[in-house]
């Protein structure tokens, strides 16, 4: 299963520690805690954001056009597009772009319980554990 992971983007603090989706840091380590317990290697998935410019919350921007590239070669490289979170599923949306929807590994919440995310991903990506 080739993954591609869309987020957002990057927190100020991400950006001041260098955390990174692909380190698993912050809230990547949720995300890469749940695939490994699943038996996906994280290290083997793709990563990126939709905007380079750190912050949070909407962003009034368009969609960075190195992440529509990106996001277009993965489609034909055969990646499954999972956009996490609402925020960018929207984006995806309005971009046409097919896609799986999970909850964002920074949620707080019931959802933020190790056990239950690792299940929400499973149920999204249709793998049993």
């Amino acid at each position: 299963m080739k993954l591609l992971f869309v987020g957002e983007r990057q927190s100020q603090q991400a950006a001041k520690i260098g955390a990174t989706w692909q380190n698993g840091r912050m809230a990547a380590k949720q995300l890469h805690d749940a695939l490994r317990a699943l038996n996906i290697d994280p290290s083997g998935q793709r990563y990126l954001n939709l905007w380079t410019t750190p912050g949070v919350g909407p962003i009034d921007e368009p969609v960075d056009i190195a992440a529509r590239v990106e996001i277009g070669q993965a489609i034909r490289d055969g990646y499954t597009i999972v956009g996490m979170g609402q925020l960018v599923s929207r984006a995806l949306t309005d971009l046409s772009v097919a896609h799986l929807l999970i909850v964002h590994p920074a949620a707080r919440g019931a959802i933020r319980k190790k056990e239950r995310y690792t299940a929400h991903v499973a149920g999204v990506l249709n793998i049993n554990c």
